[in-house]
């Protein structure tokens, strides 16, 4: 039996054995590198025998290994110094670090593209510094290098394109995670991530990077990433960072002959995820938290053409340095969530953006507008310890900051814990930005509520909807202390009910201790038919909502009579030369509605129908006066929007935009004895001609805005997206302005993008997005004053509508072409299936007809097969792509371009 037992036990041994060979190896092996006393003939398996290169230690590694890194200076000037491409297992990741106590420094300069490439997965890679070659390049020599690759044959120097970490370089890696490391001063990127999946990267300093690339880096970037599961919760994490100086100053080439122009430079950015650029559809979730991210080129923080972005409690400040970008924002995005940030714009920046796929909550928002807006946002200075633009800088909170305490404490719109690693919330409620102020503030924090509907201090209402003269209304609000210390109301009476009919039935207490809530009551009694308007304040302890102030209406009508009620939808936009039509309101007694309209120079009322008459806006008004039966009814309005007949989206809504033949609907607006001339030239670095403008007094002052040039009267529609660009330069660098100014009064500024940095190198501006405040004609106008008087050049200048538009699909099912990305940037991929097609022709046109592009092809085969469509050299717009074979035209579809 004895034996029997042996034999059993023997089997087992063998079988862990195997068991663990299959999933790694029995017993993970540390592995030691020292630059100085090192030698790659060791077998590194001590401090006395180490290896002398990372990458000798690295070829040995199996799952569970780790590679111990020492004191000394590792350096490469030659490709990579570190490729990783052995992978560990889900339960023994491959690990590079520094021995404990050691900070060896990895560098990289002259002919490597990327210090580390990760090409393998389940790879920890932390607590290292990697110092690019800054120090010892200059401005002159990128440019240099730049030029050169524009002429052909181009030439390529990695010198000035040197990537401090590249993951995903040639496979599909994934679980890789990279943290606590110190990124700095590399050419091109800092930390970048392409077709991966699991991906962690926290806890890094990455500054001053991206400085001479031609490649359009960032300090952190994820292009592109893609999934190896169905899984739709958080696989790509970027938190705990701290980005700054991450900046490009070398203009994006983007093909041998294309249009260039500077981009990105940007402290984060999540990018191409959603099946745009050729990229893959991401089905995970990104999670972008507690980021400090300042004194960027580009922005903050922002996710491009991206899906599943959830951006949360970071800090962002004078971003957009080189480019404009806003400091946080998502641009042609879905499903994006941006909640408990921070964002203090630079001087003449924007804090966020306009996309619609992105909602915004819980921020706070100071030196610079915000376009788009939760219901719990704030403006106001955060109070930070230390502002500056370096590594002085402390982005923690004063205890004076309005962040404190005004985040969410909704699970999943904050982070569990700041970027130190701080619980949250400390107090009543989670802290906006990266730092949780450490100790509790005590503070009473007020809140209304009338049932289940919180109603806002200053932007709040409330509606006691329609009261008879026969019965009064009363109706009860709560007052909620959210906070953790006791709200005193310290008014006389405690609640203050102004307007006629409205009075205050029961006053609320003198206090409301924390965490706990009291009741008072307003009454509303009518007398006349009519709408009542009134306010109720509240004087309290709470000093950011001291008093709380909202307003109350209600509408009264004859308790002896019926109520009836009027139904009236938005009106459609019109365009001038639209024939007169129903505005479509209804009442409830079925009796005829009368209208008003509010501008007589767009629309009258003819016969109870509306008349356009001009392009602008004009408030409708349907009333209904009731009998002797009736009561009138509460008049509603809606506003007509009447444009004249524009363009499509997409199209240039400016008519002469670049000069070729004259200057026709061009002038100067100049004030306080500016004065200027306009010119038509030629010049290298333009397609043809191109404005010059002279100035030849720059007025009695140094105002910029002595010399503007403007294109008067164009139309925008409030609400809608619009794209800027043009082509500029100036005999002297020098910076301009452009606004676009109401044509009439008040003749008020609706956009401005201020310092658009002009150098003697012809050089494309823009795309700039701004949503419009205003409907009406606006003057299209450059700001040429200032100090300097030296000519500046002008052409290609556009404004159009935006539009978003996805892959566009030519065809039957069974016969297909396929154009993306669309919209394009550099190039138009068009994948044809199906049938094979002889003699195709590939044309662009603009549109007005005329031809800017073809390609030809005698034969597609059958089957799947894609050619590319370069359209870098073009102008940004919206262009026609006809596609055609031998039997005629298969068909025509929009493309806009953005380069």
């Amino acid at each position: 039996m004895k034996k029997n037992y042996i034999k059993k036990n023997q089997f087992k041994f063998v079988f862990v054995i195997i068991i663990s060979i299959m999933s790694g190896h029995l017993w993970a092996t540390d592995y030691y590198v020292d630059a100085v006393n090192g030698n790659n003939a060791n077998s590194g398996l001590s401090t006395t025998l180490a290896k002398q290169t990372i990458q000798s230690a690295a070829n040995l590694t199996l799952p569970g290994d780790t590679v111990y890194i020492m004191n000394g200076t590792y350096n490469s000037t030659n490709g990579p110094l570190l490729t990783i491409n052995i992978g560990g297992n889900a339960s023994n990741y491959i690990t590079f670090k520094p021995l404990a106590g050691h900070s060896p420094l990895l560098k990289a300069s002259g002919n490597v593209w990327d210090a580390v490439v990760i090409d393998a997965s389940y790879i920890v890679f932390e607590g290292l510094e990697l110092e690019g070659n800054n120090a010892n390049l200059t401005l002159a020599g990128a440019q240099t290098s730049y030029e050169q690759s524009k002429t052909a044959p181009p030439s390529f120097n990695a010198n000035f394109n040197t990537n401090a970490i590249s993951v995903a370089k040639t496979g599909n890696p994934h679980h890789i995670i990279i943290r606590n490391l110190k990124v700095h001063d590399f050419p091109a990127g800092g930390i970048g991530v392409g077709a991966a999946d699991y991906i962690t990267i926290e806890n890094n300093v990455v500054y001053n990077n991206s400085w001479y690339t031609m490649y359009a880096t960032s300090g952190i970037s994820v292009f592109g990433p893609k999934a190896i599961d169905a899984v739709t919760t958080y696989k790509i994490i970027i938190r705990g960072n701290i980005c700054y100086g991450n900046k490009t100053q070398i203009k994006w080439r983007r093909s041998l002959t294309g249009v260039d122009n500077l981009s990105d430079g940007n402290g984060i950015i999540i990018d191409a995820n959603n099946g745009t650029q050729g990229k893959p559809v991401y089905t995970g979730r990104t999670l972008v938290e507690n980021n400090v991210s300042y004194n960027n080129g580009g922005s903050g923080i922002h996710a491009f053409q991206a899906v599943r972005v959830d951006i949360i409690n970071n800090t962002a400040y004078n971003n957009g340095t080189v480019v404009g970008y806003a400091e946080i924002f998502g641009q042609e995005c879905s499903d994006v969530k941006i909640f408990n940030n921070i964002m203090f714009a630079r001087t003449g920046g924007n804090c966020n953006g306009n996309d619609s796929g992105a909602v915004y909550d819980y921020n706070l928002y100071h030196n610079g507008p915000s376009f788009r807006n939760g219901a719990n946002d704030k403006t106001g200075n955060p109070n930070f310890v230390t502002l500056a633009l370096d590594a002085t800088a402390n982005f923690r909170l004063q205890n004076t900051s309005p962040a404190v305490n005004n985040g969410s404490n909704t699970v999943g719109q904050f982070a569990a814990t700041d970027i130190l690693g701080l619980a949250r919330p400390v107090g009543f409620s989670s802290d906006m930005g990266a730092y949780e102020y450490p100790t509790v503030i005590p503070r009473a924090e007020m809140n209304i509520r009338q049932g289940i509907t919180d109603v806002f201090d200053n932007t709040g209402s409330f509606d006691f909807g329609s009261v008879a003269s026969t019965t009064p209304q009363i109706v009860t609000f709560t007052i909620q202390n959210i906070g953790d210390l006791a709200l005193n109301l310290t008014g006389t009476p405690k609640v203050v009910v102004t307007g006629t009919g409205f009075s205050l039935e029961t006053d609320a207490p003198d206090s409301v201790s924390a965490g706990s809530s009291v009741t008072f009551q307003v009454k509303l009694t009518t007398v006349t038919v009519g709408v009542y308007t009134g306010t109720i304040s509240i004087a309290n302890s709470d000093a950011n909502e001291n008093p709380y102030n909202f307003a109350i209406t209600g509408y009264g009508y004859d308790g002896t009579k019926a109520l009836q009620t009027i139904t009236f939808n938005e009106l459609p936009v019109k365009v001038i030369g639209n024939p007169d039509f129903d505005p479509g309101a209804t009442t409830t007694s079925g009796l005829p509605i009368a209208y008003t309209s509010s501008n007589g120079a767009v629309a009258t009322i003819v016969a109870g129908q509306i008349r356009i008459l001009g392009a602008g806006t004009s408030t409708i008004t349907a009333s209904q006066a009731g009998d002797g039966a009736t009561n009138p009814a509460n008049s509603l309005s809606q506003i007509l929007t009447v444009t004249p007949v524009l363009p499509p989206a997409g199209s240039n809504m400016i008519a002469n935009p670049s000069f070729d033949t004259d200057t026709t609907g061009w002038g100067f607006s100049n004030k306080n004895g500016g004065s200027s001339t306009l010119d038509m030239v030629t010049l290298p670095g333009y397609d043809t001609n191109v404005a010059k403008v002279t100035v030849t007094n720059l007025g009695n002052s140094t105002g910029i805005d002595n010399v503007q040039l403007s294109y008067n009267r164009v139309f925008v529609v409030k609400g809608k997206n619009y794209l800027l660009s043009f082509r500029g330069s100036a005999d002297v660098s020098r910076n301009i302005n452009l606004i676009l100014l109401m044509s009439g009064s008040p003749y008020s500024t609706i956009y401005n993008k201020s310092a658009i940095p002009l150098t003697t190198t012809p050089t494309n501006f823009g795309p700039y997005t701004f949503t419009s405040s205003f409907t009406g004609y606006v003057d299209f106008r450059f700001h040429l004053g200032g100090t300097i008087s030296t000519p500046v050049y002008l052409d290609n200048i556009s404004i159009m509508e935006d539009v978003t538009l996805g892959v566009n699909q030519i065809d039957s099912p069974k016969d297909v072409v396929f154009a993306y990305p669309n919209p394009a940037r550099d190039l138009i991929n068009i994948n044809f299936s199906g049938k094979s097609k002889d003699n195709v022709v590939i044309g662009l046109y603009d549109l007005q007809g005329r031809l800017q592009k073809e390609k030809n092809y005698s034969t597609i085969n059958a089957g799947s097969s894609s050619v590319e469509f370069v359209v870098d050299s073009l102008s940004n717009g919206m262009y026609l792509l006809k596609v055609s074979d031998h039997s005629g035209v298969i068909k025509t579809l929009k493309i806009l371009i953005r380069n």
